[in-house]
């Protein structure tokens, strides 16, 4: 439940009418980073700030600011899922090869 009140104090919201919303887009959010292969503890800074930002960009339909929370968050998301600290799968120790 922290992370609902934490969620709900970003968004600047003081009531639980949209707890419902609010927690459908975090689960959303956790689904996307661990499909991007990243792995942390949602008391991590980072990753409670991809939350953040995905919830930001996510919550309500008439958000202006929503493409600007969708571009940060998909950039922290981007950055995180190719640190050896965040993708259990990124260890340096292996390089790929991408054809073009």
């Amino acid at each position: 439940m922290a992370l609902l009140d934490d969620m709900r104090s970003e968004l600047r919201v003081s009531t639980t009418a949209f707890d419902g919303e609010i927690q459908n887009i975090i689960s959303a959010s956790i689904v996307d980073l661990e499909q991007s292969g990243i792995t942390a503890s949602l008391t991590d800074p980072l990753m409670k700030m991809s939350v953040a930002l995905y919830v930001k960009a996510y919550f309500g339909w008439d958000n202006p600011e929503s493409p600007k929370f969708v571009e940060a968050y998909e950039k922290l998301r981007n950055k995180m899922a190719v640190a050896s600290d965040y993708n259990a799968f990124v260890d340096g120790s292996e390089s790929v090869e991408v054809e073009p």
